[in-house]
């Protein structure tokens, strides 16, 4: 049964302090979890590895991509635990674990996968040229974990496998009127590595492009599709 994050405030603990029982006892069952699937991925390099010495590429073709996603899904879960467990910062470790649910909309037909965000995406960072680092209008890791969560209880089960052939995600960011944004204000990247996560092979040039657009609407909300890059055309407005 998979676990979900903690609805835990924003707290600060003293490095290496016991993080108490409840919460040590959530850990070790995601850890043991973990393990578990640690050991099917282990089986299942072995069958690969059986495969390869006996020729049969089909075998590797067909299985390769989902394995790889297993494994970074897995990879995912082991570092998010410092998100959702505490987070060492400087003399102190910061929670930084969700505080609200995000109610995401996710629905499919045969070919394409569509999905609400309640919300806009967040400015993206900005260059602050006075402390000359990125500057964050937002909480990454908070925003992150909300999105990671929620996304989570939809794909974590492999309840939808995407198009192996190259892929689209559009973005259509509904705006209220008069306060739309340029386009490239928003920020895609985190949603876009969720979403290849738990449903692409990857999002490199050869697995993925990417449309995104500002529509005015009467609500502020985020549109996301997935499909294949054949069917773009389908959702675009191109009068």
């Amino acid at each position: 049964m998979e676990i979900p994050f903690e609805q835990y405030a924003e707290t600060k603990m003293e490095p290496g302090r016991d993080p108490g029982k409840k919460k040590r006892e959530k850990l070790i069952n995601r850890l043991e979890l973990i393990k578990k699937e640690v050991a099917k991925n282990q089986t299942a390099l072995e069958a690969l590895t059986g495969a390869a010495q006996r020729g049969e590429m089909s075998f590797l073709y067909e299985n390769c991509p989902e394995i790889a996603k297993q494994l970074t899904r897995t990879a995912t879960r082991i570092g998010m635990i410092p998100a959702e467990y505490g987070i060492k910062e400087k003399n102190a470790y910061i929670s930084r674990i969700a505080t609200e649910k995000k109610q995401v909309q996710v629905t499919q037909t045969k070919e394409e996968l569509h999905i609400i965000l309640p919300e806009l995406l967040p400015h993206r960072p900005q260059f602050d040229s006075t402390t000359r680092q990125m500057r964050y209008l937002y909480d990454v890791d908070k925003w992150r974990s909300d999105y990671y969560s929620a996304l989570s209880a939809e794909f974590m089960r492999g309840k939808y496998r995407m198009m192996d052939e190259k892929a689209c995600m559009i973005f259509f960011n509904h705006v209220k009127g008069n306060e739309a944004a340029d386009v490239d204000n928003f920020e895609y990247k985190i949603i876009t590595d969720l979403i290849t996560l738990f449903v692409l092979v990857d999002d490199s040039h050869r697995n993925l492009c990417q449309y995104m657009d500002v529509v005015e609407d009467e609500d502020n909300y985020t549109e996301i599709i997935v499909c294949p890059l054949k069917r773009m055309g389908d959702y675009l407005d191109l009068d």
